[in-house]
């Protein structure tokens, strides 16, 4: 009601809505709708939202300021790191693990090795389902194991793999396992079909993310290889392959390797159009002759 009259005044004369009555109110409603996308945005991010709520209700922008939005930017930041904080006082999972209690010895500084989405990651670090603990995950993790090697098992498997979500997803981003230690533990995520040919195998161990492609019998076989382990086959093409690999790096947290970052950037920011708001300068050069 008070924007919809400060709105009604900035038609008739252009007044401005004295931004201090509403400012607390506005601003905890938008960390709130912020945090359904991600508990950390970006600089971009957060000036983004304080551009779209002045574009909304200009009676909001702020007299003597170029741009109109840059105290609700500012403002915006730090009420997102309150609202972090709060979060973190009743142990939710996303922004807990980042407490100065939580993390290692020599880590224990507030923005070092901040465990984040980086790559637009949905569900990131989510809170286990109700009623569940670690522990009690864990035995639906170990009886994964046995019904895993049993044939036709798939419904099965797949709702085990759902309830099991949230424990993979702490293991992976707390503890940082690697990909062999982590098929291990979670073989239903991999196909555990194996390539036969012992030179290919001795080759892969060479290779910490790679797009395989083996031929035989004149067929090409897709395969995907993370830290030397050949983690899936039989993709059938290389457009499906590139997707898994994609859905892979989420699923491991992994980081893109140095070699190939901006190949998977662009498959990332270009294609699949996941946090478009920083693009390097190779990459908008790249989107700019895509749109020509």
């Amino acid at each position: 009601m008070v924007l919809k009259k400060g709105m009604e005044a900035y038609k008739k004369d252009g007044s401005l809505l004295n931004v201090q009555t509403v400012k607390r109110d506005v601003n905890e409603h938008l960390v709130k709708a912020i945090h359904t996308y991600t508990s950390y945005p970006s600089g971009i991010q957060v000036a983004s939202v304080a551009e779209a709520l002045i574009r909304k209700y200009p009676c909001l922008k702020e007299p003597g300021s170029f741009s109109g939005f840059y105290g609700w930017q500012m403002s915006l930041k730090y009420k997102m790191a309150d609202y972090r904080r709060r979060l973190s006082k009743f142990g939710f999972p996303e922004v807990a693990c980042n407490t100065l209690q939580k993390k290692n010895p020599e880590d224990r500084k507030p923005a070092k090795n901040v465990k984040k989405p980086r790559k637009a990651e949905v569900n990131y670090l989510p809170p286990y389902p109700a009623g569940e603990n670690q522990d009690s995950l864990d035995q639906e993790r170990v009886q994964l194991l046995t019904e895993v090697k049993k044939r036709d098992n798939a419904v099965v498997v797949k709702e085990k793999m759902s309830k099991t979500f949230a424990l993979r997803r702490h293991e992976v981003v707390e503890l940082c396992p690697t990909v062999a230690e982590f098929k291990d533990r979670w073989p239903a995520l991999f196909d555990i079909l194996q390539c036969d040919n012992e030179d290919v195998q001795q080759s892969l161990l060479q290779h910490v993310m790679k797009i395989a492609v083996c031929k035989k019998d004149d067929q090409e076989d897709f395969s995907i290889v993370l830290e030397g382990v050949q983690v899936m086959t039989g993709l059938g093409n290389l457009t499906r392959a590139c997707a898994i690999l994609l859905g892979f790096t989420y699923a491991l947290n992994l980081t893109y390797p140095k070699q190939l970052r901006n190949t998977f950037e662009a498959f990332q920011k270009l294609f699949l159009e996941l946090d478009v708001c920083r693009l390097s300068p190779k990459l908008q050069s790249l989107k700019n002759k895509l749109v020509c």
